[in-house]
């Protein structure tokens, strides 16, 4: 999924070119650790914000490698995007988007008070105390039910029994939640079974949603990418000229221009061959540019585009995939 239109060139450097590329390396080495047979889902900017966290209170060589591996300058550079991603949420010119990140602390363990103020100001963390040491259990399940709370029960549990203990001293967790609808719907009659490809060689029989509309899409060498664009929600009129109104001279940001709000897509990754999925991985791993200049310029009268139906579900732990990023460094 990505944010309509192209980042200017400002947005681009920094932390927020250090995501796309931190979320490309990430996809790869998730997929040879393991999914290759499987379907893989996670989120890159949940990753990004939890390790800026650890960033904001970091020192030394630990500060110097995580700001490499975000692709930042300094701390106050993550602080500042991070402070962007939080402020984006339910923003009113996109679909419904969520972000929450929480941080729990040892009770018998204060925070510094500086890096209190960088979690809950700059991060736009929530903080909390808990008792790790005595009752790491109802601390699990405190922290889960936040985070059924913040995806709106999609995502009901995160720390498995057993993940916290006495040993425990802080635990960074954040959670996404995105509901969109299609800019131009499916039409849900002209669904159609058909034959879906497996990475094994197998087939198996799916549901196809199918559309004979123009659509954004590019063909390049070896592949093709479809972008399928949300609807952006947009307020009713009295609300629209309340918040004009209301704004204290900031006109525009009430103004419902679609120009100012924020837009987002699924963009669709198809290789020519069935089996050239690692290969096209492989590819747009290797240059953060290349997501960015195989995207869809024009729509394009295309005949008829068929999408599988999918539900994902993944997890994974990430550890080894963090410690293999060197590599990449060096």
């Amino acid at each position: 999924m990505e944010e309509e239109a192209r980042p200017s060139k400002k947005a681009r450097g920094g932390a927020g070119s250090g995501l796309t590329a931190l979320a490309l390396r990430l996809a790869k080495q998730l997929a040879e650790g393991g999914g290759q047979n499987q379907n893989l889902v996670f989120s890159p900017v949940s990753i990004h914000a939890a390790l800026s966290l650890v960033a904001a209170r970091a020192r030394g060589t630990t500060l110097h490698e995580l700001l490499a591996l975000l692709g930042a300058a300094s701390r106050d550079e993550l602080a500042e995007f991070a402070r962007g991603v939080a402020e984006r949420s339910g923003s009113r010119g996109a679909p419904l988007v969520a972000f929450a990140c929480g941080l729990w602390h040892e009770k018998t363990v204060a925070l510094k008070p500086a890096y209190h103020a960088a979690a809950v100001e700059s991060h736009k963390a929530e903080t909390r105390a808990a008792d790790f040491n005595s009752k790491p259990e109802e601390a699990i399940e405190e922290i889960n039910s936040w985070v059924s709370k913040a995806t709106k029960n999609l995502i009901t549990s995160i720390l498995p029994r057993g993940s916290v203990h006495s040993s425990t001293s802080l635990v960074i967790a954040n959670a996404v939640y995105f509901k969109g609808t299609w800019s131009m719907p499916f039409d849900k009659k002209d669904t159609e079974t058909r034959q879906f490809h497996l990475l094994d060689g197998r087939t198996v029989r799916a549901p196809f949603l199918r559309a004979r509309k123009d659509q954004a899409i590019a063909a390049h060498k070896g592949f093709k990418v479809l972008k399928l664009s949300y609807r952006p929600y947009r307020l009713p009129h009295w609300q629209d000229m309340y918040v004009t109104l209301s704004g204290r001279g900031r006109q525009k940001q009430g103004s419902g221009s679609d120009d100012e709000q924020p837009r987002f897509s699924m963009c669709v990754f198809l290789p020519d061959a069935r089996d050239g999925l690692p290969g096209l991985v492989d590819e747009m791993a290797s240059d953060p540019k290349f997501l960015w200049d195989h995207l869809p310029a024009n729509r394009l009268e295309t005949g008829e585009v068929r999408l599988p139906k999918f539900k994902l579900s993944f997890s994974s732990r990430i550890n080894g995939v963090l410690d293999s990023q060197k590599k990449w460094r060096s």
